[in-house]
């Protein structure tokens, strides 16, 4: 077996055992996880809790991807045969779950932000 491999098979698990500890509701985005309930599932699983957060990125992230082949089904649209066809439709077509999304802090405006962003440090 791969060092890679070997590393990817862990990380999966991880990502597994995460799940498990989340109720249906949680998952699907019906509730959503204070940064109690994330520290609360991050030490049943004894993982971080941006183990924690990681997986839910990554399982919104799935969510999209499924909800976009779907649509392109329903549209009679060419489903991608390879992972060479699906990286061509990413570029092409840039789906929207791909793209990440600015995190703002609450009640700040983008204007302030991107104003401390861009601020010369002296």
């Amino acid at each position: 077996m791969f060092m890679g491999d070997e590393t990817e098979k862990k990380s999966l698990e991880k990502q597994q055992k995460i799940c498990a500890a989340l109720t249906e509701e949680e998952m699907n985005g019906e509730i959503t996880l204070t940064r109690e309930d994330k520290k609360e599932v991050a030490e049943v699983t004894q993982c971080t809790i941006d183990d924690v957060n990681d997986t839910l990125s990554k399982f919104k992230q799935m969510g999209g991807f499924h909800k976009y082949l779907k649509d392109k089904r329903a549209r009679n649209e060419p489903m991608p045969e390879s992972n060479e066809d699906l990286t061509m439709m990413y570029k092409i077509e840039r789906p929207s779950f791909l793209i990440a999304k600015p995190n703002y802090h609450r009640n700040t405006s983008p204007k302030v932000i991107l104003q401390s962003k861009f601020r010369k440090h002296t």
